[in-house]
């Protein structure tokens, strides 16, 4: 059976909208911030978007996310390949 989460059904605090921007200014992944909230990945994402708040990850200095890393391997010459 499904855990019901604590917040579910309930109104969001002036806290927790500081806290939802503040996280997602920070680029934190939409399952990071459902947990820290105690809320569904779904309620973080309709409320995001109700409020006018990106969840889109940004890209970092390099131009990837970094939700998704390169795996690099040597090859038999000593390089790295991706």
């Amino acid at each position: 059976m499904r855990q019901s989460l604590r917040n579910s059904g309930k109104t969001w605090t002036q806290t927790e909208n500081k806290t939802l921007r503040t996280l997602a200014h920070q680029n934190k992944p939409t399952k990071f911030i459902a947990g820290k909230l105690k809320r569904s990945t779904d309620a973080i994402r309709k409320h995001a978007s109700e409020k006018g708040i990106s969840l889109r990850l940004k890209s970092t200095t390099n131009g990837r996310t970094y939700k998704y890393k390169v795996k690099t391997r040597s090859t038999s010459n000593g390089r790295k390949r991706h």
